[in-house]
C-alpha cells in the first residue's frame, strides 16, 4: 500500500494493543498496584478521572487522526530504550516514581512507532495529561508542602491584620491570642494546588488560542490556590472567635475546602474569557488556526525526515511489533528470574534486645499478624520502658533482609 490515508483502526490493531496491555501489566503491575494506593488518599482522589479524560481527548481527535498519513518510524525507540533504562533505574532503586515515567516514555514511544509522527503530534496533549495522574515522590511532596504551608501561613496572618486581628505566627503556628491555628499538611493547599492544576490544563486545551495565553492560564493556577488557601485561613482564624474551634475542622473545615475551590475555578472561568478577547483575531479561529499559534510541537515539520508509509499495515507481526514485544518480554523475564539483591540475614535476633537497660525496665510488644504481613519485615522488636519516675519510652526497631519492591 503507497502513501495514502489508512484507517485509523483494522482488525490487527486492537490485538497488538492487547498484547501490549498483557505485556504492560506483566511488567509494571506493582508500580500500577502503589499508583492506585495512592489515588486512595484525598489529594490523589482526582487521578480517578484522569484515564476517562485521556479516553475522551483522544477520542475528541477522532477525525483528524483519520485524514492524516499513517508511518511506522523506528525513532520511537528513542524513547523505548530510555523507558526501558529507566525501568531498571526504579526497579533496582525502589522507586515508583522512576518506574510510573519509565511506563510513560515506553507507552508514548510505541504510539510514535505504530502512529507516526503526524497522529502522535495530534495527540501529544491527551498522552501530556496521563501524566497528571502518577503521584508525586514523597520526598518532592513533603518539600513542597512545607513551602506551601510556610507562604499561607503567612498570607493568612497578613490577611487577618488587614481585618483587624492581632495575630503573631511563629512558623506555620498562628497564635491568634484567644487560640492557636497549626498550619498543617492538610491545610498546605497542595491538594487543592494539583486538582486544579489538572483542571487549568484543560481549560487551557479547549481555549485553542494563542500559546503564550495557555502557558498564562496554566501559570496562573499556582499563585491563585495559594491566595485561595490563604483565603480559608483567614476566614477561619476570623470565624473563629464565633464559631469556635469547629470551624477548623470536621464538616466546616472540608466545606470550605471545597467554597474555596469552586471560588478559584470561576476566577479561572473569568481569566479565560478576558483572555479570550486579548488580541483577538478578526477573523474567527479555526481548530487549525489555534494549532499553529498555540501547539508546542508546530515547530517541527509535519512530516519527520526518514519517515515512510506503513507498508505492513494489515500484518499483526510485524517488524516494530516483534521488536518491542521482545524487548518487553526479555525485561520482564529478567526482571522475574533474577535476584539483584542479595538477601543478608540479621546476625543476632532483634528478639534477645535487653530489657533493663540502666534504671529503665522493659517488656516486649507484639504487633498484630496482618500488620506484620503489611509490614513484610524480616525481624522487629518494640519494647516500652519504664523508669522508676513513671517517665515511658516507646523502642521499636524493623529489619529488612531484602529491599525488593514487592
Amino acid at each position: 500500500m503507497s502513501g495514502n490515508n489508512l484507517p485509523l483502526t483494522n482488525i490487527k490493531t486492537p490485538i497488538k494493543a492487547a498484547a501490549y496491555a498483557g505485556l504492560f501489566l506483566l511488567l509494571y503491575r506493582p508500580a500500577f498496584a502503589y499508583m492506585v494506593e495512592l489515588w486512595e488518599q484525598p489529594q490523589y482522589n482526582y487521578c480517578y478521572f484522569i484515564p476517562f479524560i485521556v479516553l475522551y481527548l483522544i477520542w475528541d481527535k477522532r477525525e483528524s487522526l483519520g485524514a492524516l498519513p499513517a508511518y511506522t518510524s523506528w525513532k520511537g525507540l528513542l524513547l523505548v530504550a530510555p523507558g526501558i533504562m529507566l525501568f531498571w533505574v526504579g526497579e533496582l532503586g525502589g522507586e515508583y516514581f522512576t518506574l510510573h515515567i519509565s511506563f510513560w516514555l515506553v507507552l508514548v514511544g510505541i504510539c510514535w512507532i505504530h502512529l507516526g509522527w503526524p497522529r502522535l503530534k495530534s495527540i501529544a496533549f491527551a498522552l501530556v495529561m496521563i501524566l497528571t495522574m502518577f503521584p508525586l515522590p514523597n520526598f518532592l511532596y513533603s518539600k513542597i508542602s512545607v513551602q506551601l504551608q510556610l507562604i499561607s501561613s503567612k498570607l493568612g496572618t497578613t490577611l487577618m491584620r488587614l481585618y483587624g486581628l492581632s495575630v503573631h505566627r511563629e512558623g506555620n503556628v498562628i497564635d491568634l491570642a484567644f487560640t492557636k491555628l497549626q498550619v498543617v499538611e492538610a491545610c498546605s493547599g497542595l491538594r487543592s494546588l494539583t486538582s486544579l492544576v489538572v483542571l487549568g490544563l484543560l481549560m487551557a486545551y479547549f481555549l485553542r488560542d494563542r500559546l503564550w495565553k495557555r502557558g498564562l492560564l496554566v501559570l496562573s493556577v499556582i499563585p491563585l490556590s495559594i491566595f485561595a488557601n490563604s483565603i480559608r485561613l483567614a476566614l477561619t482564624g476570623v470565624l473563629h472567635q464565633t464559631y469556635g474551634s469547629r470551624v477548623a475542622e470536621g464538616f466546616f473545615h472540608g466545606f470550605s475546602g471545597w467554597v474555596i475551590f469552586c471560588f478559584a475555578f470561576l476566577v479561572l472561568l473569568a481569566e479565560t474569557w478576558v483572555l479570550k478577547r486579548i488580541g483577538q483575531p478578526s477573523g474567527p479561529v479555526t481548530d487549525e488556526s489555534a494549532i499553529s499559534h498555540g501547539n508546542p510541537l508546530n515547530f517541527l515539520e509535519n512530516d519527520e525526515p526518514g519517515q515512510r508509509p506503513s507498508s505492513h499495515p494489515g500484518r499483526l507481526l510485524s517488524p516494530p511489533f516483534i521488536v518491542v514485544s521482545l524487548l518487553l518480554t526479555l525485561t520482564i523475564a529478567v526482571s522475574q528470574t533474577v535476584n539483584f539483591r542479595e538477601k543478608i540475614p540479621i546476625k543476632k535476633p532483634l528478639g534477645t534486645f535487653p530489657l533493663e537497660i540502666g534504671k529503665w525496665e522493659g517488656d516486649y510488644q507484639t504487633m498484630r499478624r496482618g500488620l506484620i504481613r503489611s509490614l513484610d519485615l524480616s525481624d522487629y522488636v518494640m519494647v516500652s520502658y519504664k523508669a522508676p519516675s513513671e517517665e515511658t519510652v516507646h523502642f521499636y526497631v524493623a529489619y529488612y533482609e531484602s529491599q525488593r519492591k514487592h
